[in-house]
């Protein structure tokens, strides 16, 4: 079991009563298997509640679910000692992380008496169910792995690459007291990266992402992003993501570091700007002037469509539909004339 000094839920939270040892009792007679120390530790101090310092929600106890059957067959994969029988009832949420709004559990199939269970973690689809950690402890010893520095270096924003945009965005209604996200992308070789700073009540926190080039210029579209205060969000994202570089840096409450990184993920970035202008000369900045006025064009379309009343929206979605038909007809052979190639 981990020191439990390090289990602590986050003092801004408003605190909950501890864990009965009798609904502990019942929860392990459920599962089939004794509750893992750290989180007995973490139900003794309340019920729920956010790992002081980590994007982990640790689940009030009344709300803890478990695996739903569609999942199973991801779990024999990725656990050969669940076996085809495994239990769904045997496979129990401890939590939330909330950075990517991935469910937490503990699988107890294939475990012994007095092992310990496995760690997955599952979106909404039954394929991204992933095994994590081979125990809670091994799990959480990761999330609250913090260092003297952080993994991003915010100088990189002054260094000597070609910088692309550079936004600072007022987001002090998301917090309710001052806050401020600073953006800087930059062209670096054979990779865009864009920077970000977030200054919050809630401390600091430092992303660098690494695109990959080209872009898929496609994908480039550019949206409203929040009508109060007036925003927009220019989508950039490359046409391959094995490139992608994800790094993370937040600031803890000892004035030390949780630094994660990733490859592949997130498929795409978004530069948010109050100017609609901006963002659309940036985009032709990075896909040319013909594929942004392409762009350009199709989102503006979108938001006429968007400012309609619901009817005249559908009927003009069902306009667009019959004209996309027959476009379509266009690349299509006449069936009413014989194909000469195989006339009889």
């Amino acid at each position: 079991m981990l020191d439990p000094n390090r289990l602590v839920y986050d003092h801004e939270e408003d605190p909950t009563e501890p864990v009965a040892p009798e609904r502990i009792a019942k929860w392990e007679r459920t599962v089939g298997g004794a509750m893992p120390g750290s989180l007995r530790a973490l139900y003794e101090l309340g019920d729920g509640g956010r790992l002081r310092d980590t994007s982990i929600d640790v689940t009030p106890m009344d709300d803890v679910q478990t695996l739903e059957p569609a999942y199973l067959e991801d779990v024999d994969e990725h656990d050969a000692a669940s076996g085809a029988s495994a239990d769904p009832a045997r496979i129990v949420q401890f939590g939330y992380d909330s950075s990517n709004g991935g469910m937490l559990l503990l699988n107890y199939n294939g475990v012994g008496p007095g092992g310990e269970p496995t760690v997955y973690s599952v979106y909404s689809e039954p394929d991204s169910l992933r095994r994590i950690a081979d125990t809670l402890d091994a799990f959480l010893e990761a999330e609250l792995d913090f260092e003297k520095a952080p993994c991003v270096d915010w100088s990189e924003a002054d260094g000597p690459h070609e910088v692309l945009a550079r936004v600072t965005l007022d987001v002090s209604h998301m917090h309710g007291s001052s806050a401020a996200w600073h953006q800087v992308l930059i062209r670096a070789v054979d990779a865009l990266v864009l920077l970000v700073r977030e200054d919050s009540p809630g401390g600091e926190r430092l992303e660098r992402t690494q695109l990959p080039t080209p872009l898929d210029a496609s994908g480039s579209s550019l949206r409203r992003y929040w009508e109060e205060p007036e925003t927009y969000a220019l989508m950039i994202r490359p046409a391959e993501s094995s490139g992608i570089i994800h790094r993370e840096a937040v600031k803890t409450s000892d004035g030390t570091w949780r630094n994660t990184e990733s490859e592949g993920v997130p498929v795409y970035v978004q530069v948010l700007s109050p100017s609609r202008d901006e963002l659309a000369a940036l985009r032709e900045r990075l896909v040319g002037a013909d594929e942004a006025a392409k762009l350009e064009a199709a989102d503006r379309e979108q938001e006429r469509l968007a400012a309609l009343p619901p009817a005249e929206r559908m009927t003009a979605l069902l306009q667009r539909m019959v004209e996309f038909q027959e476009e379509l007809k266009s690349f299509l052979p006449d069936r009413d004339e014989p194909d000469e190639e195989h006339a009889v």
